[in-house]
């Protein structure tokens, strides 16, 4: 009998990569967005999770014109639909029929237009349900939902939380943040997910940049173990969601802000007129009983359509709202600023002097992030981009004393000559919690003898 049950081929893993086409319902249908058609679930299937509802999509009025094929159109020609639909004359027509559709029964449209105020941020916010719901497109998928609190971002995000059910879950900021190391890893949290949503990540918080190879860098191969287990590599299906009241730090690199969407949320709905906010709660109670779970079905089936090659050839979806091209366009500038605006702190606020006076690389990155206004991690890339200046700061050799120890803040000079950098006390005075600094012992200090003025040693 052993003979025999080796011989045949084992089962494909539940939930594996032959299943990133399919969605299953928590009645036993299926939808294939690879066929766009939907069947009962067989055991062959080898599907273990399940959405948290009925497969029973909204149908709308048989007399309306299919508006997922005029948002195809649309998209199809890159010059008109990165307008956004309200710049075009199709666009105004595809906006004609989602008012008749949200007037015949799709209230989903009018909640979200009224959140997201645009028809523009609507069609594209449908896009990304779509694609969190169905990775078998490959598309990239990072969205970053950032505003005040009472402003919706967590209403928007629960549309499709609560209908993909065992496909989604939630994970706390500090799960995402690069400094957790307690429990299991992020790719243990997300094996299997479609959707993770990770709540109010804090101000100044770094992330734990793993993410990107799971769902913003076109969904790879991903490893993790539980306890007690082999290790197991599984192919990622998951998007990321992201809600803070902060600005996230995805925008130290291009590349980066190239893969993450901001939905930058205004509104406020606890505000006048009164009895504005008894409305807004109702709609998430509304959500929570699963009323919008149909017409969720209708616009991620449909939108679907809008992320096949044919439509949309980037592996991320294009082309993003005017306004949110504009606000990561002003972040990507800051963030390239920064590497120019250390040379100013060096300039300003560093004099050479020998490594046994150096300050401490640890303690220079905090300053200097206090001075950008950024992570103090984020230092050691601005750094890297600086020519001479290393970002792990070099060994004091011989030199390293008592109160001097650990790695000094170098850098290098235009005649190839190296110094260390000591923070002037102007500099500890204003970036620097000077109790934390007994090596700044300004009254003797002994200046590196190659040292230079300030200005020619850090010129170019």
């Amino acid at each position: 009998i052993y003979s025999l049950v080796s011989q045949q081929s084992s089962a494909l893993k539940l939930d594996g990569d032959h299943a990133k086409d399919k969605l299953l319902f928590r009645n036993g249908v299926i939808w294939d967005f690879a066929s766009n058609s939907h069947y009962k679930a067989r055991p062959e299937h080898r599907l273990g999770l399940a959405a948290g509802c009925d497969f029973d999509p909204w149908m709308p009025p048989p007399d309306l014109p299919d508006v997922f094929d005029m948002i195809c159109e649309w998209l199809r020609n890159p010059d008109v639909a990165k307008l956004g639909v309200e710049g075009s004359d199709l666009g105004r027509e595809i906006i004609e029929v989602l008012v008749a559709l949200s007037k015949s029964g799709c209230e989903l449209l009018e909640k979200m237009l009224l959140i997201l105020e645009t028809w523009t941020k609507v069609l594209f916010m449908g896009r990304n349900f779509s694609q969190t719901a169905a990775p078998v497109f490959g598309i990239i998928a990072v969205n970053n939902l950032y505003g005040p609190s009472g402003a919706a971002k967590d209403t928007v995000s629960k549309l499709l939380f609560s209908m993909l059910g065992d496909y989604a879950m939630v994970l706390d900021g500090d799960k995402v943040l690069s400094s957790s190391s307690s429990g299991p890893s992020l790719e243990q949290w997300c094996q299997g997910k479609r959707m993770v949503v990770g709540t109010e990540i804090g101000d100044k918080k770094s992330l734990n940049f793993s993410f990107l190879k799971l769902g913003g860098a076109g969904r790879s191969a991903g490893a993790a173990k539980g306890s007690h287990e082999a290790l197991q590599n599984w192919s990622s299906h998951t998007s990321f969601w992201f809600t803070s009241n902060h600005l996230v730090p995805f925008w130290q690199d291009d590349a980066m802000s190239q893969k993450v969407n901001l939905w930058t949320f205004d509104r406020i709905f606890d505000a006048e007129p009164i009895g504005f906010q008894e409305q807004a709660t109702d709609f998430v109670r509304r959500i929570n009983q699963g009323e919008f779970h149909g017409q969720m079905q209708w616009l991620v089936f449909g939108m679907a359509r809008t992320l096949h090659r044919r439509v949309n050839p980037a592996n991320r979806l294009l082309p993003r709202p005017a306004e949110m091209s504009d606000a990561v366009a002003c972040l990507r500038k800051e963030t390239n600023a920064r590497p120019e605006k250390l040379m100013v702190f060096i300039c300003k606020y560093c004099a050479p002097c020998s490594r046994s006076e150096g300050t401490g690389i640890v303690l220079f990155k905090a300053a200097v992030a206090r001075f950008l206004g950024c992570l103090s991690e984020e230092v050691g890339g601005y750094m890297a981009r600086r020519k001479g200046l290393p970002a792990e700061g070099e060994s004091r050799g011989a030199s390293a004393t008592e109160k001097a120890k650990g790695r000094a803040v170098v850098m290098k000079r235009p005649d190839g000559s190296v110094t260390a950098l000591q923070i002037t006390p102007e500099g500890v005075q204003r970036f620097c919690q000077t109790e934390s600094i007994p090596d700044l012992q300004w009254e003797n200090k002994v200046v590196d003898p190659l040292a230079e003025k300030v200005q020619k040693v850090f010129g170019a």
